[in-house]
């Protein structure tokens, strides 16, 4: 996988305050990146703003590097089920973003414009969309926002019948990783043939992934009924 870094991401947050919402509007059928594999919309109005779209999602870690997950059985009336919680993060591919940040200061540099900001994308709601192929195994799942900032944390928890209990589990012990997908919604503009604007809400769906090696290090993320951490299987 791609050099993946939180620090990249809260250097970026970190400046979103100092544009107001209330004027700033992406131009989504506009790439300012220099890179194929990064995504940076242009403000409509300000040339001096860009936002940056993830790469991908996964879990937080905390200051311990401790994922931001939880596992527990419960107890059914016919058989054992599994409750899921986590608290997911973007995150960016630090290289391909630094490089892509570097040539849009060049740029403004050259042209003698202040230095570009790199702010958070605003969205309207956004939601973990679980594939065909795993919505047998959800009993219930609580993974869809309103509004907000691309960056911002996002909880997600779903419950788990027993035979996806029993799936999930394994693929754990196996140290694979599941993969879902994001969605998120953002209201923004289309700039035209004749440099005018549209109004465009857009989605765009990029990759959840979680499980892999960062569960199966963390038994302590696993509890039964009880509260105990699970044996290992």
């Amino acid at each position: 996988m791609s050099v993946l870094k939180s620090a990249a991401m809260a250097a970026l947050f970190g400046m979103t305050a100092a544009v107001s919402s209330a004027n700033a509007v992406p131009v989504m059928n506009e790439n300012a990146s220099v890179s194929r594999n990064t995504t940076i919309f242009p403000d409509h109005a300000d040339p001096n703003v860009f936002y940056i779209a993830p790469n991908v999602i996964s879990l937080c870690i905390d200051g311990d590097k401790v994922p931001r997950f939880s596992y527990q059985d419960l107890e059914v009336r016919f058989g054992t089920q599994g409750i899921v919680q986590m608290t997911l993060c973007a995150q960016y591919n630090e290289l391909d973003l630094a490089a892509a940040e570097t040539a849009l200061i060049a740029k403004s540099a050259a042209a003698k414009l202040p230095a570009p900001r790199f702010v958070a994308l605003p969205f309207v709601s956004s939601a973990v969309v679980f594939d065909p192929v795993l919505k047998p195994f959800i009993v219930k799942e609580y993974c869809s926002h309103t509004a907000g900032m691309v960056g911002d944390e996002e909880s997600c928890s779903f419950r788990l019948n027993s035979q996806g209990r029993r799936v999930f589990l394994r693929q754990v012990h196996d140290r694979l990783s599941m993969t879902m997908q994001y969605e998120y919604q953002v209201a923004g503009f289309l700039r035209k043939p004749d440099g005018s604007y549209a109004p465009e809400n857009t989605i765009y769906g990029i990759a959840v992934r979680f499980g892999g090696e960062d569960l199966k290090n963390h038994p302590e993320l696993f509890s039964d009924a009880n509260g105990r951490t699970l044996k290992a299987r």
